[in-house]
């Protein structure tokens, strides 16, 4: 069996990562509690698909943040996740109303630029 290496981030660099990801758990909690703050009654699908991604996002994205060293893999699904929600106007035909518009593109964006930016600054060789 083949030893695992330990690669340690300095203490500043694990904090500016560990910060990143907690701007995706934010973003992925607001997800969450959007529906219910705007009224969307309960069994909808788009309540549903609101309270799944952001769960995932921010589960995601809080296991990555504290695992700072470990795999990067994670940033791609986070990623992807972003980008569905970045079209979600364009799934649910919500390309009329400008602020949901704005909202899901916004959240996206900012979740993948998260994950970019994550993945940039962890170590090549912690992402074996």
């Amino acid at each position: 069996m083949l030893p695992i290496p330990k690669i340690e981030l300095p203490k500043g660099r694990e904090l500016v990562v560990f910060s990143i990801d907690m701007i995706s758990v934010i973003v992925g909690l607001t997800l969450v509690v959007y529906p219910f703050l705007s009224g969307m009654y309960f069994g909808s699908s788009l309540m549903t698909y609101h309270t799944a991604m952001g769960l995932l996002i921010a589960a995601l994205a809080f296991l990555r943040g504290n695992l700072p060293v470990g795999s990067a893999w994670v940033e791609i699904v986070i990623f992807a996740c972003g980008a569905f929600v970045a079209a979600t106007p364009w799934f649910w035909h919500l390309t009329w109303n400008s602020n949901a518009m704005a909202g899901y593109i916004g959240a996206g964006a900012a979740v993948m630029i998260a994950s970019v930016l994550s993945a940039i600054l962890t170590p090549k060789a912690a992402t074996a």
